[in-house]
């Protein structure tokens, strides 16, 4: 086996530094990041939908459902590769499709989770702690046990007790980067609900890690009914659900020691030494760290590890430095990349009627119980609330809810893996994939929805607007660093965030006044019409302070 796997891993770096199948390769990504851009921007236009939804569907247009480039004649030459057994014969885009889900897997999702822990306002998070742990945890639960129900009581000819309870778990998990790519491009990332989010999607990710473990435990017993055991090719290697606590514990430990004590000094060392355009190398250098540390040693996915990475890394780089260089590849490149390879795993032709009537039937109770149990969680959380202020309006559980709808890397994983032990069958686990998606595409919807009904209600964030729009002289993309400038050093308050639209935000004091740089549009204040004035005479007086410095000389 050894000599087979050094034979064929051999043979894989010779056909990977041919220069036809490299430009195979780069034709293949060019296809569908080009293609899923286009066509989310054209589904955008036309069907209104969010560019994130319209990037999955791209890839859905793209994938074996309709286009299906995968088998173009471009790449139906097979590759064919000498081993010890014989030859193997591989096709150009069976490898260019491996390549971009373990690009996605491996670079997309650590960036997007360490953006979105860069973003997160850790002393916000903190006051909607409580809400959050309940949302995490009865939303995991809620969903776990309903889906697991629904189908034993309506499919019990064709699922045992066994898969229903796999299903379940499943969708326990709520996959984080959908819905923050959404409340980033919707400069909604300030939001109570969108920080309770962030904190909701972590507890329900650690449940659902808990809930797999215990339920492959589950198999090896009698609970699931003797035959259960025959799932598992290798229940040896199953750890105990002590052990995996155990390790879950002190990983945990050692990701906020590594954060708290050593991160921040490190940043303190690069700007002392005034090198701080290390700082995007050594984000990521963490992020990568906490990735594999999380997933390889302490049991939690990934994502969770990046996600804190993030979040201990503003502490060190004040400048936001490492954003402002990682945030453009990441919205450019990685996000299109990442959510049209989603859609290349789909094809809906192999769905019959019946089979989406179970998708239909799963997609319902996967929505309807996050939303139940953000419901449940905030209301328990008004109880202990005095201040009417405080308390969780019905619209802000509404898009606490909506949030926590997608399902992704985790729930991918966990239908894989049950897929491959055999606990459901190809056509189950065709139906999981389906779901996760038509997830990550409703959620946005429900979440643009809500934002416009928010703003209904409240008349719009504030009562003016002052379109300033470009300035040729002084050059648009220079007066809005000037203005961040200035905030920066007199209020104290301003915060930077990327857009996958290209546009760059300013909050001032929480989100009372906002300063929105569009490449299209110029220069836009939103606030009250007192504060944009004396913000504008402030900038102004300070132009002109410069200008007349500079006359004299």
């Amino acid at each position: 086996m050894d000599s087979f796997s050094t034979i064929l891993s051999e043979s894989l770096i010779d056909v990977a530094s041919q220069g036809h199948f490299t430009a195979q390769c780069a034709f293949f990504l060019a296809i569908v990041l080009g293609g899923t851009f286009i066509l989310g921007k054209i589904f955008r236009l036309f069907l209104k939908v969010p560019v994130i939804a319209g990037y999955i569907l791209g890839g859905i247009v793209l994938g074996p459902s309709f286009l299906d480039i995968q088998h173009l004649s471009l790449f139906s030459v097979p590759i064919f590769i000498q081993t010890t057994h014989g030859m193997v014969r591989l096709f150009p885009s069976d490898l260019c499709l491996f390549f971009l889900a373990l690009l996605s897997s491996v670079i997309g999702v650590p960036y997007l989770l360490w953006l979105a822990g860069y973003e997160t306002n850790l002393k916000d998070l903190l006051k909607v702690g409580l809400g959050a742990l309940f949302a995490g945890v009865l939303g995991a639960l809620f969903s776990t046990v309903a889906i697991a129900y629904v189908i034993k009581f309506w499919y019990g000819f064709s699922y045992s007790w066994a898969s229903a309870t796999g299903l379940g778990i499943v969708f326990a998990a709520t996959s984080v980067s959908i819905p923050v790519a959404v409340l980033v491009s919707s400069r909604k990332m300030h939001l109570k609900s969108s920080q309770a989010t962030l904190g909701a999607a972590i507890v329900d990710d650690i449940v659902a890690v808990i809930g797999l473990s215990l339920f492959l435990m589950g198999l090896q017993t009698t609970i699931f009914g003797s035959h259960a055991t025959s799932f598992l090719a290798n229940p040896e290697g199953i750890s105990t659900i002590g052990i995996s606590i155990f390790y879950m514990c002190m990983s945990a430990l050692t990701i906020v020691a590594f954060g708290y004590f050593i991160i921040p000094p490190l940043g303190i060392l690069l700007k002392r030494y005034k090198i701080q355009y290390l700082f995007a190398p050594f984000a990521t250098v963490c992020m990568f760290f906490y990735f594999s540390f999380s997933e390889l040693v302490g049991g939690l996915a990934g994502m969770t590890g990046a996600y804190f990475a993030g979040l201990f890394h503003q502490n060190a780089d004040t400048k936001r430095i490492a954003e402002r260089t990682i945030a453009p590849f990441v919205n450019s490149f990685l996000l299109p990349l990442f959510l049209g390879t989603i859609g290349l795993h789909v094809n809906v032709k192999q769905l019959t009627s019946a089979q989406w009537i179970v998708v239909l039937l799963i997609l319902l109770v996967a929505v309807s119980t996050k939303l139940l149990g953000c419901l449940v969680a905030t209301s328990m959380g008004n109880l202990f609330k005095r201040s009417v202020g405080n308390k969780w309006s019905l619209i802000e559980t509404y898009l606490f809810g909506s949030s926590m709808v997608a399902r992704g890397e985790v729930s991918l994983v966990a239908a894989t893996l049950f897929k491959g032990i055999n606990l459901i069958d190809t056509t189950q686990y065709s139906v999981c994939v389906v779901v996760i998606v038509l997830t990550t595409i409703i959620s946005p919807v429900m979440l643009s929805i809500g934002f416009a009904l928010q703003d209904k209600l409240s008349g719009g964030m504030d009562s003016y607007v002052a379109h300033l729009g470009g300035f040729n002289a002084l050059g648009t993309a220079h007066l809005f660093g000037i203005i961040g400038n200035y905030l920066e050093h007199e209020k104290k308050t301003m915060v930077h965030v990327r857009f996958s639209e290209a546009e760059k935000i300013i909050e001032v004091d929480g989100n009372r006044m906002r300063v929105i740089f569009s490449p299209q549009h110029g220069i836009s204040i939103e606030g009250t019409k007192e504060d944009i004035e004396h913000l504008l005479y402030d900038i102004k007086m300070e132009v002109m302070h410069d200008v007349e410095r500079l006359s004299k000389n």
